[in-house]
Formats: C-alpha cells, structure tokens, sequence
C-alpha cells in the first residue's frame, strides 16, 4: 500500500466517523420471501437503512465491522510506519556505533510491537 491508498482510505474513513452499522434479521412476512438472510443497516435503530443484505451471518459482521475496522488498521498502518521513519532516521543520517544504534532499533521495534 502506497501513500496516496493509505491518505484515500483516511479521506473516507473521515467522511463516515462516528457512524455505525448494525445486524437486523427481518421478519419473514410469507413463505416465498427467499428464506433467511441478514440485513446490515446503517444505524442501531427501528427501521435503519439497509446497507446490504446477505445470507451469511459471518459476511454480515464482516461487513458491519468494516466501519471500526478499518480505521483501526488505517491507525496501525500509521503507526507502524512512524516507527520505521523512526528507525531509516537513526540507520541512514547519523554517526552512529553499532552497539548503539541497535539499542535504539531494539527499543523502537519494541514499542511499535507493544502498543
């Protein structure tokens, strides 16, 4: 993933904070309605806008978690690159001893993986 992905992907993430999608099973109103299926929905209200419909619960979280997933990815790609910078810094433009550079590597890895 380039920048430019990663900055498209924020932008839209940005245009929908703050709102959430939920799981609604409708009621089956006839015997020739198609059967079971899942509706995601755009809000946790009575009669929310339908987003999709699909017959496959797991798809259904799937999709209705998409909106806190992937901005917790978006978030962690962010990081993870930060800590990169972090490192190419120290590699690439200092005097450095070994000994001492992989000490700072080590604990910036560290921290990037403990968070």
């Amino acid at each position: 993933m380039n920048e430019i992905q990663l900055i498209e992907i924020e932008q839209r993430v940005k245009r929908v904070e703050g709102k959430k999608w939920g799981i609604d099973i409708p009621y089956e109103y006839c015997d020739k309605c198609g059967g079971d299926y899942y509706e995601v929905v755009a809000e946790d209200l009575f009669l929310a806008p339908v987003i999709a419909e699909v017959k496959s619960k797991d798809d259904a979280e799937f999709i209705a978690h998409a909106r806190e997933d992937v901005p917790a990815l978006a978030a962690e790609v962010r990081r993870l690159r930060l800590a990169l910078t972090e490192i190419l810094e120290i590699v690439d433009y200092r005097e450095y001893d070994e000994e001492d550079t992989l000490q700072q590597i080590g604990s910036i890895v560290e921290r990037a993986l403990a968070e």
